[in-house]
């Protein structure tokens, strides 16, 4: 496994010289609050978790060990930064959560067969997490309080769910079940909503800043779809017409007035992909915001914070990756950046 090192914090200003606060760190994640460390030392077949406080003050604290097997554990945090979340397999999944600051009143909320990789606390204290529990067939999407009370199964259980995305309100969860996109209660206190209608394949790929509508990419044309959150409406595809064997480059990128969706694909197949800027609520034809290009054409992409061009990389060259940028909505007089 990874070689164990040393963990040191230093001031980005460089006015003070930085400041050991641990070693033997096999893997590390920093607190939401930025006041605190996670992590483990990997030895003598073992995961041993720890937590140090950043600012050097106390030495590290013993949460737990657990025998390895056959996943690397997953180590994440309440919102607050204030609780660590682990998953842990010595030999069945094993949850727990273990205080950041004080005792460390770990305490363990569920042993499973298996809890995949994805588990996220919210700030609506739940945790959510897929796994298969009593009464499921399959991997199923499940969330029960921080306490490890009231368990609750989001989805059917009858088909693997292995992903899940949090809306921006913190109370909603977006999956994919039996071929469809749902938006269900994190608490489950109201029944999944359907959100896919009849797209075929559908695969979440984002959520608009402010929550109202998510986007997400069918298979197998790769053509993108608009949808309320609330499902009061059937999707609307943003997208150009896709074909079998096209591709969307995820994740995509939502402007920050959650009217626009900036993506890459090939919609048409060539092995080639171009830039495009598609408004959310379909009220006008995507974009296309790069001059056509030889296959591999966009390489990378990325939406500036003011949410008002692009950047891209692209081989208008054979051979020669460049930069690009290019502002929105107007077709693209493209401006270099480098190099010339």
């Amino acid at each position: 496994g990874p070689r164990p090192r040393d963990l040191w914090i230093a001031p980005l200003d460089g006015s003070s010289p930085a400041t050991l606060i641990a070693s033997n760190v096999t893997s590390y994640v920093l607190s939401p609050d930025s006041r605190g460390a996670l992590f483990y030392e990997y030895s003598s077949a073992a995961y041993h978790f720890r937590r140090v406080p950043l600012d050097g003050s106390e030495a590290p604290l013993a949460l737990a060990d657990y025998q390895s097997h056959a996943f690397l554990p997953v180590m994440t945090f309440t919102p607050d930064g204030s609780r660590a979340v682990i998953r842990a397999e010595p030999n069945n999944s094993y949850l727990f959560t273990a205080a950041m600051q004080g005792p460390a009143d770990v305490r363990v909320l569920l042993v499973a067969s298996i809890v995949l990789d994805s588990v996220e606390a919210t700030a609506g204290g739940r945790l959510l997490f897929c796994a298969p529990l009593a009464g499921d067939t399959q991997v199923t999407l499940h969330s029960l309080a921080l306490d490890g009370s009231d368990p609750r199964r989001i989805s059917s259980g009858t088909s693997w769910v292995g992903a899940f995305h949090v809306a921006p309100n913190g109370t909603d969860v977006v999956y994919t079940d039996q071929g469809q996109l749902f938006r269900a209660a994190i608490d489950g206190s109201s029944p999944p909503v359907p959100l896919s209608g009849t797209v075929a394949g559908p695969s979440f790929a984002g959520f608009a800043p402010d929550g109202t509508r998510l986007v997400f990419a069918s298979s197998p044309t790769s053509e993108l779809f608009s949808v309320p959150l609330d499902g009061s409406t059937a999707p609307l595809r943003i997208s150009r017409t896709g074909i079998a064997g096209g591709a969307v480059k995820l994740p995509l990128f939502i402007t920050p007035d959650s009217r626009s969706a900036l993506y890459a694909a090939d919609h048409e197949a060539t092995g080639a992909f171009d830039l495009w800027l598609a408004p959310l609520d379909g009220s006008s034809p995507a974009l296309r915001l790069s001059p056509p290009l030889a296959p591999p054409g966009v390489i990378d992409y990325r939406l500036a914070p003011d949410g008002q061009r692009a950047l891209y990389s692209a081989e208008e060259r054979v051979g020669v990756v460049e930069l690009f940028t290019v502002p929105f909505p107007s077709l693209p007089q493209d401006r270099h950046l480098l190099p010339r």
